[in-house]
């Protein structure tokens, strides 16, 4: 069945392997990097960033953001975050992905000791049927059997719907990925499909496409397994 791409997020964590114990006296000057090497590119306000401190290292936190709130970029003494939302069409992953560089380009240059340790990827997607009138409850009972049985004896009127709940791993390149789709709550033409990709060893830099390329390789593949074709407003998801 067609699909339509009605809305999609993106967040992307990297966590340190220590903590940036300069991060307290540096947080200005971090927030100065991420607006020279952002602010060319995509527009940064002065109220768009933050200095957020405390007695604690866990308190401190330099946020910019971005698209009239629509993206969000963290840098605590945990980790780097980024999360953007209202995403529509292929171009506004690669801002996003421009985005995700540029911050840790900065943070290299304003903190070059920190070191990156698990990184993960997530990508969640609303997807519309092709067939308005189709129910995606319906759908999903179609084409997904539960794999095991529940008696729900005593329970009303509660009914079973099958979702897709999957874990892909791949040990030699040292990630793994876990995949959802399942009925929007909010529409019932929808469904909701999301993937966590993580990487247990720092991935290099350079390898930023080719990671981009697996989650929406693992993406295709769940949206082909579920009979649902490629969604026509995000032609980054390639099969």
């Amino acid at each position: 069945m067609k699909t339509t791409l009605e809305w999609m997020e993106l967040t992307y964590d990297a966590d340190f392997s220590v903590p940036p114990f300069d991060l307290p006296g540096r947080a200005t000057d971090l927030l100065k990097s991420l607006h020279q090497f952002i602010h060319p590119r995509f527009p940064i306000r002065t109220p768009d960033m933050h200095v957020f401190g405390g007695t604690a290292l866990s308190d401190v936190c330099v946020r910019v953001t971005l698209f009239g709130g629509n993206g969000t970029i963290d840098v605590t003494a945990d980790r780097l975050s980024t999360r953007f939302t209202g995403l529509r069409q292929h171009q506004d992953l690669d801002i996003c992905n421009q985005c995700i560089a540029l911050a840790e380009q900065a943070l290299r240059t304003t903190l070059p000791d920190v070191a990156i340790g698990l990184v993960s990827i997530r990508p969640m997607l609303t997807l519309r049927l092709g067939d308005e009138s189709a129910d995606a409850r319906e759908y999903m009972r179609g084409v997904v059997k539960p794999a095991v049985h529940m008696d729900l004896d005593g329970l009303g009127a509660a009914a079973l719907h099958p979702c897709i709940n999957l874990e892909v791993q791949n040990d030699d390149e040292r990630w793994r990925a876990v995949l959802h789709a399942y009925p929007s709550e909010v529409d019932r033409s929808s469904v909701v499909v999301a993937c966590s990709i993580i990487y247990t060893k720092s991935p290099d830099p350079s390898s930023r496409e080719e990671r981009n390329d697996r989650l929406w390789r693992l993406i295709a593949a769940l949206l082909r397994g579920l009979d649902l074709e490629i969604p026509t407003s995000a032609t980054t998801v390639t099969s």
